[in-house]
Parts: C-alpha cells; structure tokens; sequence
C-alpha cells in the first residue's frame, strides 16, 4: 500500500510540473487578446507589434467661438526609406462625456510622403454639431497606407526660395527643376508643410523635362509669433510630381 502512494504522488507530482509551464507561465501580462484557446490548456503566447511607418509628427486644432466650426491639421512623417503612397487619417470626435459622436477620413495634401520627410493635412467642418469644438475633443490616428502606387512619385528640386513682407502676409517665390532622368507632371508645391496656415504654392509649368526648371509663387499670413515655431519663421518647401509610364 505504500509503495502505491509513493507512485501514486510522482504521478501527481509530474503532471504539475508538465501543465503549469504552459497554462501560467508566459512573457508578459497576458491579456485576452494574447492567449490561444485549444480545448486543453490555455497557451500564453507574447503580443508582438510593430511600429508604424508612419506617423503623425504634430497636429494642431482650429476653433471659433459661436458657431459649430472645427478644424484639424498636422502633419505626417515618413520613418522608412521608401516612399509611402494612399495614407489614410481617421479624425475620432468626442463629446465632453468621451462618446464618439462623429468620424471623419482625409489623406494628406500630397499623394506621396518620401522618405524622412513630411506631408501636411487639414480638415474643417462647419456643421460638425452638435457640440461646439470646445466642447468636444479629436482623436487622430493613421488606419491606411501602402507603398504601391499607379503612378511613380519623384521629389523636385527646389533651387531658390525668397520672402518678402508685404504688410499682414509674406509673399513667397522660388524656382524648381526636374532632376529626374524622366519627365515629371502633376508637380505640386507646399510652403511651409510643417505650419499651421501652410499654402499650395501656384506653379507655372506643372509639367517639366529632364533638366527643366520653373518659378513658383504664393502667399502667407504674417503672425508675430512665427518667431516661435522655427518651422513658420522660415521658408520650407516640397514639391513632387509623377511619372508616366
């Protein structure tokens, strides 16, 4: 009889040591979404994520007071070293008692984010009742992206750049030129992506050849605070375009 109880509590003992491991034991809190439920045992396996490729760099939120307008602006940045084409932003909006009340989907002003560089958004609403934007709070995320396109886009080169105050706005003109070994078309210009009153420049030829230059031109409001934001005191800009097969 005791030779049977000593077998029986290794028996015991055994199955112990095999199960726990596999139903306690895991790297991390495990929560519901990391477990894989098998008619046995619960395994705990660990929650792998990757970051983004891109992501939003800032953002900023446009109110006026009294009547139901509401704007949302920033800007992405590209983190990898290819092109990223077809983002998506989502733009959550709450009430005071964090209830989703509207949701809204925008792309970025420039079809392509190159490369350790930015693109900018903006979206308003004046009817995005029923709660003033200072009663209400935006939520930001990114749900979309892709590096495939239809269509080719290149950066352009932007040779000259210069700013003139003319009382209340500057006004800002350069040159481009097409460095690519094919043509470019559909060129776009932003002045100053990373600003919150950032402008689409008007280009003269939005076609070039290799080797092509063009000028630009287009104005900005003057803000006594530009000091502030090194990225609206001075004059940045991009401008792309695409190829054609």
């Amino acid at each position: 009889m005791e030779y049977l109880k000593k077998i029986f509590s290794f028996v015991f003992l055994l199955s112990i040591i095999i199960t726990v491991p596999f139903k306690f034991i895991g790297l991390g809190n495990a929560d519901e979404s990391t477990i894989i439920k098998s008619n046995s045992n619960n395994i705990y396996l660990p929650l792998i994520s990757f970051p983004k490729p891109i992501t939003i760099g800032g953002w900023y939120e446009d109110c006026i007071k009294g009547v139901y307008f509401d704007g949302v602006g920033g800007w992405i940045e590209n983190n990898t070293a290819s092109t990223i084409y077809s983002v998506i932003l989502t733009i959550n909006k709450y009430n005071y008692s964090t209830h989703i009340y509207d949701s809204f989907e925008i792309s970025p002003e420039l079809a392509a984010t190159f490369p350790n560089n930015v693109n900018p958004f903006y979206w308003n609403n004046l009817s995005s009742g029923p709660y003033y934007c200072w009663d209400s709070d935006s939520e930001l995320d990114i749900t979309h992206w892709s590096f495939y396109n239809s269509h080719e886009y290149q950066p352009v080169n932007i040779i000259s750049v210069e700013k003139d105050r003319q009382g209340s706005i500057y006004v800002i003109t350069g040159e481009i030129r097409n460095d690519q070994e094919e043509a470019i078309h559909g060129i776009k210009v932003i002045l100053n992506p990373r600003c919150s009153n950032y402008q689409i420049a008007t280009v003269e030829e939005t076609s070039l050849s290799p080797g092509e230059s063009t000028h630009f031109s287009g104005t900005r409001p003057y803000s006594q605070y530009d000091f502030l934001n090194p990225a609206c005191g001075s004059v940045d800009v991009i401008g792309q375009g695409y190829l054609i097969p």
